[in-house]
């Protein structure tokens, strides 16, 4: 019997999460690093698994139910890989492919699955749902375990994860706003409590405990989703801190700097980065290929700047040029043309670094 319910709330994070990995992948200064955007993928595939289970379609369907299994064992390496790039002291010598041995190892089911009729795949997808432990047979437990598999295997990476940055999370953690720290702490627990409330719905079948374990997941995409979006800074503090503790010890003597300033004025100066209202550190650092760590060494210790009066420096040079050559375009649309919010601001660091204000210099250029 269908959930519609379920279906709605369940689908939606689905389809949520595929939009957001494309609106990433199109913004030209915000995109996501390749794990991220996996593990969004995959993350958005497993709601829309449970969605499509809920809505009836697998009753129909349930050869795509098996062919499905096996990508959802690609979610729980995706974390791990994710979370390598802020362990300062890694050095990981174990291929890629090793990672995904229990990805490789859920496929060889797969035949199994398609010799089976469609009667005895519907049958062995409903008593998971519905027998009791006491009553499954050896064939009942092998496929639930197949089926429950990626579950465990996101919350083995996920805590195999937590140790490997585990210095990177104290640092982490002594430096981070408190309420900040409350909400980072209070996800990643209600995340594992999650994840084990839905490996005990399944091997007990208690599908309202499933249920609800699916509701979360999608709950949770939104909650990053919108959390990153309305506090922006908090998510810069998450990824500086990370990143200066991964470079702490980094040396810009050990690379060339006047290559690095060039690269810096070419974002700034040929892909205009300042005309982002959103620019980051961490995204003019990773489009010139260096840390966080060094970016700012560079612009504080080399250029005698800070990142915001640089990025601004950059902005008023390019107003200037607006003001002069597009005398019928209105100052607010100048002002939004090359990075800043409103007019307010715009007028404010405008008169900072020229002592005039933005109509008083186009007057002044007129005369």
């Amino acid at each position: 019997m269908p959930y519609l319910f379920d279906t709605i709330l369940i689908s939606f994070g689905g389809i949520f999460s595929f939009i957001w990995v494309i609106g990433a992948s199109l913004s030209q200064n915000r995109k996501l690093q390749p794990p991220a955007v996996f593990i969004l993928m995959t993350s958005g595939f497993r709601l829309c698994f449970e969605a499509a289970y809920f809505s009836g379609f697998m009753s129909e369907n349930p050869i795509i139910y098996g062919i499905s299994v096996p990508v959802l064992y690609s979610i729980g390496p995706s974390i791990y890989l994710f979370f390598c790039k802020f362990n300062s002291g890694s050095n990981d010598q174990i291929p890629l492919p090793v990672y995904f041995i229990p990805l490789f190892l859920s496929l060889t089911v797969l035949p199994f699955w398609f010799v089976l009729s469609e009667k005895e795949q519907l049958m062995l997808i409903f008593r998971i749902f519905h027998l009791q432990p006491n009553a499954r047979e050896f064939i009942d437990w092998l496929f639930l375990f197949w089926v429950i598999g990626p579950k465990f295997l996101i919350l083995f990476f996920s805590n195999l994860s937590a140790i490997l940055i585990l210095n990177e999370l104290r640092y982490f953690s002594k430096n981070m706003k408190r309420d900040l720290k409350f909400f980072l702490f209070s996800f990643l627990t209600f995340l594992h409590i999650m994840i084990l409330a839905d490996i005990y719905g399944y091997l007990f079948s208690d599908l309202w405990i499933i249920r609800i374990c699916a509701w979360s997941h999608s709950i949770s995409v939104i909650i990053v989703y919108f959390f990153g979006t309305y506090q922006p800074k908090a998510i810069l503090e998450f990824e500086i801190s990370f990143e200066k503790r991964k470079y702490e010890r980094s040396k810009i003597d050990n690379v060339d700097v006047d290559k690095i300033i060039a690269n810096i004025e070419k974002c700034m100066m040929e892909e205009h980065f300042y005309a982002d209202e959103d620019l980051r550190l961490i995204d003019l650092a990773d489009a010139c290929g260096i840390s966080v760590h060094q970016l700012s060494e560079v612009l504080n210790q080399k250029m005698n700047t800070s990142f915001t009066d640089f990025v601004n420096k950059y902005r008023i040079k390019a107003a200037k040029d607006m003001l002069v050559n597009d005398l019928n375009r209105p100052i607010l649309s100048i002002a939004m043309a090359v990075g800043f919010n409103s007019k307010s601001s715009f007028n404010r660091i405008f008169k900072k670094m020229t002592n005039l204000t933005p109509s008083e210099f186009q007057k002044q250029k007129l005369e």
